[in-house]
């Protein structure tokens, strides 16, 4: 997120930065204005163990967090930057 809002200026960041920053977008369209907006989507699963039971050998709990960022660019005609927004979720 702090990368996201440290690098990207709306009005001035051209796709060739973008792509340096972040790779390739996971997804590319139009929207109905026909600029080109580039999705990115990152998620990661983290596996938390719970307590162990020495007598059973076996683990008493254990639980699962998720974290997902998305990345939603939209560009103006002269592949620029026009907006940008940002969601992160974690469960």
């Amino acid at each position: 997120m702090g990368v996201v809002k440290s690098k990207i200026v709306k009005g001035e960041t051209t796709q060739d930065e973008i792509l340096k920053l972040f790779g390739s977008p996971n997804l590319v369209s139009k929207n109905k204005s026909n600029r080109e907006v580039w999705s990115y989507n990152k998620m990661s699963v983290e596996n938390k163990a719970g307590s162990t039971d020495f007598f059973a050998g076996q683990r008493a709990s254990q639980s699962t967090s998720s974290k997902s960022f998305d990345l939603i660019i939209t560009f103006d005609e002269n592949d620029v930057v026009a907006d940008y927004s940002v969601v992160s979720t974690a469960y």
